[in-house]
């Protein structure tokens, strides 16, 4: 038989794993990062990229409250911009498939560490217009 692993490296092994699934379910930002001062851009793309309807609702109708914060207001409105699109032009999965390569971006340092909530919405709306999720004029 093999040797059995200290706790410590299963610990360890678990909390990865945790992590993994937290940033595969959109989650990181509610989960892993949800009590630091200051979080990644990349954790906010990767709830919009990679939540599901439900959670996506919430996060556009929560947004926008009485306590507003700079940073909530932003992914209310991407949140919204990203189901709307959805609606009227193709499939949640599709459009949110089309966010993963700016996820990936900003965890490899591509985009500047220094974000502020204006330029995030601006490269997720590029994001869409590139992918051919663009905003449509009836």
């Amino acid at each position: 038989m093999g040797k059995r692993r200290p706790w410590g490296r299963r610990m360890k092994a678990r909390s990865v794993v945790k992590e993994a699934r937290a940033v595969l379910d959109g989650a990181a930002r509610t989960t892993t990062y949800a009590r630091r001062p200051r979080v990644p851009a990349w954790v906010y793309v990767n709830q919009l990229a990679h939540a599901g309807r439900a959670d996506l609702e919430q996060l556009a109708d929560h947004g926008w409250s009485e306590y507003r914060h700079k940073w909530n207001d932003a992914c209310a409105y991407l949140a919204n911009e990203l189901l709307a699109r959805a609606d009227e032009q193709g499939s949640l999965a599709e459009v949110q498939r089309s966010l993963v390569p700016l996820e990936l971006d900003l965890l490899d340092g591509t985009y500047p560490s220094s974000v502020s909530p204006t330029m995030l919405v601006g490269w997720v709306s590029h994001t869409l217009a590139v992918a051919g999720f663009g905003r449509t004029i009836r």
